[in-house]
Parts: structure tokens; C-alpha cells; sequence
């Protein structure tokens, strides 16, 4: 499963260990958002955290 359906499901755990595993994290679907986004509207934030770490623009914007 893709970053972004662990984090729009809510499964953090299973996240942290795509992220941690190289998952791209700049990735944008179809809607614009990347993960931070959806981990954000979604109170993730143990997401978020581990995503700034591994390098994701915490400034990028959706479209």
C-alpha cells in the first residue's frame, strides 16, 4: 500500500515504517496533496514528524 493510503486510513505505525523505508514523500496524487497533507488534516502528528525528518517540504502547498 502507498504512503498516502496508510496516512488518508490513519495507520501511522504502518506509515512510519514506508517512511523510514525510503518511501517518496514528495509524491502529489490527484488531488495535489502529498502526505503531509493528509497527515495534517488528519492529526498525524507523529506523521509529520518523522516525514520532516526525512526531508519532506513542510512548505509545499496543494494545488
Amino acid at each position: 500500500m502507498e504512503l498516502i493510503s496508510l496516512v488518508k486510513k490513519k495507520k501511522s505505525k504502518e506509515a512510519i515504517e514506508r517512511i523510514k523505508g525510503g518511501a517518496n514523500l514528495h509524491y502529489v496524487d490527484e488531488t495535489g496533496c502529498t502526505c503531509l497533507h493528509y497527515a495534517s488534516a488528519g492529526g498525524l502528528s507523529e506523521v509529520i514528524v518523522e516525514a520532516a525528518q526525512h526531508g519532506i517540504d513542510v512548505e509545499l502547498r496543494d494545488k
